[in-house]
């Protein structure tokens, strides 16, 4: 590899398969994901590598009967900015019984310490106020509405994971947000109640099933409140498919600015990282025995609002493909040039144009 007098950087082999998405035409942020390292690398080791049959490249990934499951790396996003996902995926073999291959399809979101976004940390449902300061060891507290709650002088008949109480205390540094998120209810501290009775005209009662827990942070009168509600596991921004026996893509938008409380192609409130998730033959879990084989290619986030490399501390920026071949994962570009975010142009003589400057370290 070497510089030309006219600024052009030629090799003789490149490969950027890790780094670059053809059908988003952007930067791919999850690394392996067009599985061209020929291994399950940033994908769980159970799952196998194909190259019998492939959407493009070598390799595609393989997997038969029914499994859960998430890529490995946390992949840094700014919520600010538009994100969209595409992967291919096909049904290589029917069950037993006919059935095609299929499953959600999606993304987990997960907050700034890595710890999972789970809907019951989100705020949205019953959305109230204290109407007293509440104190540690308190076993009863008091709130203005009961709407979107259960009421009773008992409520145990309903699911536990669907009366969660969450708090927001105004001086907590990341769970201060009214009806946003919070691990105060659920997470950090779980908090349930037992029971919700109305004493006033604009006071309810709520019993809890245990003390409250000492936080470290004062809940006065008027501290926001809501009820932790389960529900959609993770972000099937997909939906749950049945895979055709052709290569499909599927390709969705995670909008900008937008975090909100849901289930779908959004991103959840606080959401710094994310990771792809399939829940591979959930469609067809119950069957006996559950034997369709599905396999996918070239599964790509990417930002295009913005250029976005992946810069995660936990991101390995180069690895070594079976073939003994090293693959780089990102190329670092001073924000200058005719094409912004663009390395530049790769000749089929492997002459590369470059449109900016580079840092090579």
């Amino acid at each position: 590899m070497k510089w030309t007098n006219t600024a052009n950087l030629s090799a003789n082999e490149i490969d950027e398969t890790i780094s670059y998405d053809e059908t988003l035409g952007r930067t791919n942020l999850v690394t392996n994901g067009d599985f061209e390292f020929g291994t399950t690398y940033n994908f769980p080791s159970w799952l196998t590598v194909q190259s019998t049959d492939t959407h493009s490249g070598s390799f595609a990934l393989q997997q038969t009967g029914y499994g859960e499951w998430q890529s490995s790396e946390m992949i840094p996003v700014d919520t600010s900015q538009e994100y969209e996902l595409s992967l291919w995926a096909k049904t290589a073999s029917r069950s037993d019984l006919g059935a095609l291959a299929g499953g959600h399809m999606g993304f987990a979101c997960y907050d700034k310490d890595f710890k999972f976004i789970d809907l019951r940390n989100c705020g949205g449902i019953g959305n109230t106020l204290l109407t007293r300061q509440a104190n540690p060891g308190d076993t009863k507290i008091y709130i203005l509405s009961a709407s979107g709650w259960v009421t009773g002088t008992d409520v145990t008949s309903t699911t536990y994971y669907f009366r969660n109480v969450l708090l927001y205390p105004a001086s907590h540094p990341d769970f201060s947000v009214p009806y946003e998120y919070t691990r105060i209810g659920h997470g950090d501290y779980n908090i349930f109640y037992t029971a919700l009775t109305q004493v006033s005209a604009n006071e309810w009662e709520m019993t809890l099933s245990n003390p409250l827990p000492s936080t470290g942070y004062s809940l006065p009168m008027g501290t926001p409140i809501s009820r932790g509600l389960a529900g959609g596991t993770y972000n099937y921004a997909f939906g749950n498919p049945n895979l055709p026996e052709a290569w499909t893509n599927y390709r969705i938008t995670i909008p900008a600015g937008i975090e909100v409380r849901n289930s779908d192609y959004r991103f959840r409130y606080a959401t710094k990282y994310i990771r792809f998730l399939i829940l591979g033959n959930y469609n067809i879990r119950s069957q006996s025995p559950n034997n369709a084989t599905f396999r996918l290619d070239n599964i790509a986030i990417a930002c295009t609002s913005q250029f976005q490399g992946n810069e995660s501390s936990v991101v390995q920026k180069a690895i070594q493909g079976a073939d003994g071949t090293f693959y780089a994962q990102e190329f670092n570009e001073v924000a200058t040039g005719t094409n912004n975010g663009q390395l530049g142009t790769l000749s089929k003589g492997g002459e590369m144009t470059v449109n900016g400057n580079i840092i090579e370290q």
